[in-house]
């Protein structure tokens, strides 16, 4: 099993400290921020952390946010020591009892997940992590779904990605990969596939579903 981390914690950190983003919803600036860099990643190869930067800048254009460059350092160096949501621990402690093996997977470098595993101490649930810098391509290539199950000497049919990006969950299942959308916004998913069949509100039900539907491992 493996997870996506995200920093969907930082658009309510710049709402909660500047008071600048005003959103129904706590997911859409966020994705919007996402969603910049991606499309910054795709079209010029440059590294993650340059690229988060250039869409959190996309990102406080669009909500009408006006930060200085001390408020937006501020902000990237929080990116590594983002409060996890309540759901995470207690849905990490039923998964591991269940016995399933558990890493980190994700876009970011590894000095930036090794930041965040710190912080939040994922060690004590996670086997680790991997990072598409070990294949200098990123999700939602094939490519970096398949190195991650070679990397844990599985068919790729029998690892889950666990993530609350659409685009992320789209690009496993393309790949031979199960796939949970963690959905906690109830927001929609995106139109370029149908959701998977395992979508939850938060880790506590991914955990309820998985035991109700293969018992545990």
């Amino acid at each position: 099993m493996i997870f996506a981390v995200r920093g969907s914690r930082l658009s309510q950190r710049v709402e909660r400290d500047h008071g600048m983003i005003r959103s129904s919803k706590e997911e859409d600036h966020h994705d919007r921020y996402r969603g910049a860099g991606l499309r910054h990643v795709w079209h010029t190869g440059r590294s993650h952390a340059h690229l988060e930067r250039k869409a959190l800048d996309y990102a406080l254009a669009v909500a009408g946010c006006d930060l200085d460059w001390q408020q937006k350092n501020a902000l990237m160096t929080q990116y590594n020591d983002l409060e996890r949501f309540a759901d995470v621990e207690p849905g990490l402690q039923r998964l591991k009892a269940a016995g399933y093996s558990m890493v980190v997977f994700s876009n970011g470098s590894p000095a930036m997940l090794t930041a965040i595993m710190d912080a939040t101490n994922l060690h004590t649930y996670c086997a680790g992590f991997m990072s598409v810098d070990d294949v200098q391509v990123y999700k939602p290539s094939p490519k970096v779904y398949r190195h991650v199950a070679n990397r844990l000497g599985r068919p790729i049919e029998s690892v889950r990605l666990i993530s609350s990006n659409p685009f992320d969950v789209i690009g496993a299942e393309a790949a031979g990969m199960q796939a949970s959308w963690v959905n906690r916004s109830g927001g929609v998913f995106d139109t370029l596939a149908p959701p998977p069949q395992s979508v939850v509100r938060s880790l506590i039900e991914l955990a309820d579903t998985l035991a109700q539907v293969l018992g545990g491992r």
